[in-house]
């Protein structure tokens, strides 16, 4: 039998954890952490940002064509987060942790100044 204690970090702290700190402004309007691994495979976050704080965390990424949208369910943004239109006015960018092994992608200066990190 395996078992696996784990617990959900919140929003700031998986904030924290991607971007080394959190600035005040930053404001977070949901997440998911990977609690039980295999099971749940990716971490989201969702927020606004101040542009200084967009430039910030967007060093070291690449920026992408958005050709494949997080669809809602088990491997994308919850429905009830961002609408697909708001989705698609994103920019797409992306870079592999080599620290980690994982892949991260931010999704920012949507239409409703909102953004979305992911890593899986």
């Amino acid at each position: 039998m395996i078992i696996f204690a784990a617990c959900e970090r919140s929003g700031a702290t998986i904030y924290r954890s991607a971007f080394n700190e959190k600035p005040e402004e930053v404001e977070i309007l949901n997440s998911l952490d990977a609690v039980i691994p295999i099971v749940d495979f990716s971490v989201w976050v969702h927020f606004k940002a101040p542009a200084e704080e967009i430039d910030r965390i967007i060093e070291g990424y690449k920026l992408r064509e958005l050709i494949d949208i997080p669809s809602s369910g088990v491997s994308g943004v919850p429905g009830d987060w961002i609408t697909e239109e708001d989705l698609n006015s994103c920019k797409h960018y992306e870079r592999h942790n080599k620290e980690t092994g994982l892949i991260e992608k931010l999704f920012v200066d949507c239409r409703n100044g909102e953004a979305i990190y992911v890593s899986y």
